[in-house]
């Protein structure tokens, strides 16, 4: 439980304390942030990593885009999507947008944009990501779990209502500033209920810049991330942390990776909101069988693994249960 004062206000802060916001920016971004030292092949096993499955659906969905022939992964981190993608489709114009520099071992047909998404200004930082994205051709543009790792405000619910949440170096918060304007009306319309939340309003702003790029070029743009909407929000919220593969509990520092599950019915409004139609909004789960067929293979391993990658992509407990929002 927070502390806060009855009537309003809030208690001095302790020293080193700053906003959950302030300390998730520091932690990813920092000059030893999280992003900048670590590999997430190091930490994690993600869907666009565990094989050319994901590729090969993606290139379903650009066959069925009339037009399209560039293709841009936004938060590309290793590269390893767009390799299996240029195996696939070698036709295709491919890029990668990521904080960290261009992989080693990429093949010659992927570009490289280092750039860093600033979500307190809501644009990029070296100006690179221009050179993939500020583009005449019709593009698909992937971010694969890249809006879930955008810092956002952390907040709690209080008797005057949400409060941002303040926590020091040693790990104990308590009630910030009431939230206001923007982020409050955010609050209000997708997270009336519960008892801690985070503002999406960094991600909404993410998403809607790269559809005014698709609505400016043409193509379309797919979000693939952990995520939740009005039906099913999380009462106590979603901020989490991991490191070598091991959930941990949420933490001020760069010794994990900090992450909080999207509001998918919200940022599917921000790209409506810019004109953008929604083809398709739901679970992973849903579009594995239409777009990816497994043949079986003559040998019995290959054919296992296969269709072991298959039942993964698929399978609620593991990455079925990600969400995918299509907007074009």
């Amino acid at each position: 439980m927070l502390p806060h004062p009855s009537e309003g206000g809030t208690a001095p802060p302790a020293r080193g304390s700053r906003s959950w916001f302030d300390a998730w920016v520091e932690s990813a971004y920092g000059a030893d942030g999280f992003w900048r030292v670590h590999s997430p092949d190091a930490h994690f096993r993600t869907a666009a990593a565990s094989g050319p499955m994901i590729a090969q659906m993606l290139a379903t969905l650009v066959d069925r885009h009339e037009g399209v022939g560039c293709v841009v992964d936004v938060g590309a981190g290793d590269g390893h999507l767009l390799e299996e993608l240029a195996a696939i489709r070698p036709d295709l114009q491919l890029w990668g947008i990521d904080m960290r520099g261009r992989p080693t071992g990429l093949p010659d047909q992927v570009g490289w944009a280092q750039d860093l998404w600033d979500v307190r200004y809501g644009c990029w930082t070296t100006g690179e990501a221009a050179a993939a994205l500020d583009r005449p051709e019709p593009v698909m543009i992937i971010c694969c779990e890249w809006l879930d790792d955008l810092p956002c405000p952390v907040v709690a619910q209080h008797t005057d209502g949400w409060r941002e949440v303040i926590i020091n170096d040693f790990g104990l918060e308590q009630a910030g500033p009431r939230l206001e304007s923007g982020e409050l009306a955010w609050a209000d319309r997708w997270w009336p209920g519960g008892e801690r939340a985070e503002i999406g309003v960094t991600r909404d702003r993410a998403w809607a810049e790269l559809i005014r790029l698709v609505r400016k070029r043409g193509g379309c743009a797919l979000m693939i991330d952990y995520g939740h909407t009005a039906e099913r929000r999380p009462v106590g919220g979603s901020l989490a942390a991991y490191r070598d593969g091991r959930a941990l509990e949420p933490a001020v520092g760069t010794g994990a990776n900090l992450t909080a599950h999207v509001a998918v019915d919200a940022v599917r409004t921000a790209g409506e909101a810019l004109g953008a139609t929604t083809t398709f909004c739901g679970l992973q789960s849903e579009v594995v069988p239409e777009l990816l067929q497994v043949e079986t293979h003559p040998d019995p391993l290959v054919d296992l693994d296969r269709r072991s990658q298959y039942s993964a992509l698929s399978s609620e407990y593991v990455w079925g249960s990600h969400w995918w929002l299509l907007q074009c």
